[in-house]
């Protein structure tokens, strides 16, 4: 499976499942959000995270990087885009809301295949494995507290 096919996947997934898709990029596409660090001034894609799938439902925003293989750097990229407060304002700025706007940032991966016994994902984190014409989640949020966001997600569990 192709890293734009798991990208159209999950897309079309969430947008089923009632979320909103601020920005998508995947090979070939154009149109993705740039994301940059406050103090610097650069503007289109250098120096930015550019990001596969970006999402809003409710004061909830997603991340996503698609990959066909778990890439431990996107991991790092999700994670300062998400908690470094740096790049608040550019994804603010993205997503048209008042910078006071309460948000709450979610990220995940989606990938092919992984085996979750194996890499070590930090704690929340949400994991769209695509098989087939399915999408499963999984991931390292507590289980009550994914299902709130994903009726479907099943905590730390591998997907087959």
């Amino acid at each position: 499976m192709l890293e734009g096919t798991i990208t159209k996947m999950v897309w079309k997934y969430l947008q089923g499942e009632g979320w909103e898709i601020i920005g998508i990029h995947y090979p070939g596409a154009t149109g993705g959000l740039y994301f940059h660090h406050y103090a610097r001034n650069e503007k289109g894609a250098r120096g930015a995270f550019i990001v596969d799938i970006v999402a809003k439902k409710e004061q909830f925003v997603l991340f996503i990087e698609s990959k066909v293989r778990y890439d431990a750097k996107d991991i790092e990229k999700l994670e300062t885009l998400t908690t470094d407060e740096a790049y608040r304002h550019s994804v603010v700025r993205a997503l048209g809301v008042e910078n006071d706007t309460p948000l709450v940032l979610l990220r995940g991966i989606a990938v092919e295949y992984i085996d979750l016994a194996r890499v070590h994902l930090p704690p929340r984190f949400f994991v769209f494995v695509c098989r087939a014409n399915r999408v499963e989640i999984t991931g390292t949020y507590p289980q009550a507290e994914g299902q709130n966001i994903f009726a479907r997600y099943r905590a730390g569990e591998a997907c087959t």
